[in-house]
């Protein structure tokens, strides 16, 4: 097993920040022209293999757009040739497919304190080798200790409950409906972020996956799906795409969202910014769908169907222009017999409490190695 104080997780990375306001395909030329230039400055070296890509957008509250819309944007400025702006190509790497884990959060500067992030718009992008990523996920599973989960359902709030059994007693004759209505209201919140909370995919739950790919015998496999009632898989069509499988695609997405929905009432008029965390099965080991496109496809679904807010809310009805998804990630798995016509399995998150496989590998480590 590799040494946790001896490996360096900074080995071949690539750090890079620009001062500059995060757009989707509406970026000027100018300004991508800036971007590619200054990207191109800081690589010494493209990568040739599989790799992680971070970002962490800043942008002001006039000019934000969807984080998915903005990664699709930026992965193309980092590698494809672009006549119209400059004569670089590969900047960073050659092809979406080298792009392995993707991690994204969107934020806007204009509603959050200046001392925990930029005050000014900027794009931080942080790239690593992915055999980083899958050396850390073996170093967690074998040496470190997986973190209790709480149970949302043992402990639901019902505050306005209690207040309705109040109503008309002594010292509270006056509890108006209005005062019901908000306590139900506090309610809901309190119950979808306890819910959101639980739905979540650790680094734990992925472990199995590659002992699975490297020994068919083990017997872990299975863990994956211990959560289950927080998963839902969803069928990527086989590659290459048929004429029809786009079809197929967004119906059975939209069958899940539904079926989601339903099972957990406390899902209806979402009051919690959310995070979405992908794990993709690919249809086989040649053939497989760029992480990039996928989320394309599969977020603006989401957001149609379960209205999530942008920001947190304190009303019930969340407006189109508020809805949205701030942060996501998604990791490429290992091909596997079992899902040989693809898989794409996801969970709805808690945006605040939200920690990605990457930064709760590290921290777990840094723990463990302070023990």
């Amino acid at each position: 097993m590799a040494s946790m104080k001896k490996f360096n997780w900074l080995e071949k990375s690539l750090l890079f920040s620009i001062k500059q306001n995060p757009k989707s395909k509406k970026i000027s030329i100018n300004e991508a022209r800036v971007f590619r230039k200054a990207l191109s400055d800081k690589v010494h070296k493209k990568y040739t293999e599989s790799i992680c890509v971070f970002f962490s957008f800043f942008s002001t509250k006039r000019n934000s757009h969807q984080v998915h819309k903005l990664v699709k944007n930026y992965m193309d400025l980092m590698h494809k040739p672009m006549e119209e702006v400059d004569d670089l190509s590969g900047i960073v790497f050659d092809d979406d497919s080298q792009v392995s884990y993707l991690h994204a959060i969107h934020y806007c500067i204009d509603e959050t304190e200046s001392n925990e992030i930029s005050e000014d718009p900027q794009i931080n992008i942080w790239v690593v080798p992915f055999k980083h990523f899958k050396k850390m996920v073996y170093l967690v599973y074998d040496s470190c200790e997986r973190p209790q989960r709480d149970d949302p359902f043992q402990e639901e709030s019902d505050f306005a409950e209690t207040i309705k059994l109040l109503v008309g007693k002594p010292g509270f004759e006056k509890i108006s409906q209005t005062i019901i209505k908000e306590a139900e209201a506090m309610d809901h919140i309190i119950n979808q972020e306890s819910l959101l909370n639980f739905f979540n995919l650790s680094i734990f739950d992925i472990a199995p996956i590659w002992k699975a790919y490297k020994n068919p015998q083990y017997k872990c496999f299975e863990e994956l799906y211990h959560y289950t009632l927080k998963l839902m898989s969803i069928k990527i069509p086989k590659i290459p795409t048929k004429e029809g499988d786009s079809e197929k695609f967004t119906l059975a997405l939209k069958n899940e969202l539904e079926k989601f929905r339903q099972s957990f009432k406390t899902m209806d008029a979402l009051q919690i910014p959310i995070g979405l965390k992908f794990l993709y099965f690919p249809p086989s080991r040649q053939h497989t769908k760029d992480i990039d496109n996928i989320v394309l496809k599969t977020i603006p679904k989401i957001i149609d169907i379960l209205h999530p807010p942008i920001r947190r809310q304190t009303g019930l009805i969340v407006k189109e222009g508020q809805r949205g998804v701030n942060q996501y990630e998604i990791l490429k798995m290992p091909y596997s017999k079992r899902y040989n016509e693809g898989t794409l399995t996801f969970v709805v998150t808690n945006n605040q409490s939200f920690k990605s496989f990457w930064k709760e590998g590290l921290e777990l480590l840094e723990q463990k190695s302070q023990d």
